[in-house]
């Protein structure tokens, strides 16, 4: 739905919230839509998701993040064509650039978006 993302500055907000309570999480989950709803281009998804990346890695720039793909991560929104979208190959290369994944997991990343990621022994 248009108009139902948070602004950036209340992004912010949270973000510089999360950090008074534990400045040195063992991790973060994202559980997808990073980019907002209803872009009219890829390139704007791919902007929004770069720029919430930015702030999110430098607010935080030693903890592991792990994300999930989520329907605004895409475009358009929510569409992908099964196992080995090309879409994947545009995400797999954003989560790589930030290290939110491993070379590892580019095999399954590629054919169907997901991926594994062993945070400690205990989780």
């Amino acid at each position: 739905r248009v108009g139902c993302d948070p602004p950036i500055k209340l992004v912010k907000s949270q973000l510089e919230y999360m950090k008074l309570i534990d400045p040195n999480p063992e991790f973060i989950l994202i559980t997808g839509d990073l980019a907002a709803h209803a872009f009219s281009c890829e390139r704007h998804v791919e902007t929004a998701f770069l720029m919430l990346a930015d702030l999110i890695n430098s607010t935080f720039p030693h903890v592991r993040i792990v994300s999930t793909i989520g329907n605004t991560d895409l475009y358009p929104d929510g569409k992908l064509n099964g196992p080995s979208d090309p879409q994947l190959t545009h995400v797999y290369a954003r989560y790589r650039r930030y290290n939110w994944t491993t070379d590892e997991n580019e095999f399954s990343f590629l054919k169907g978006g997901y991926f594994k990621r062993v945070i400690n022994s205990n989780l």
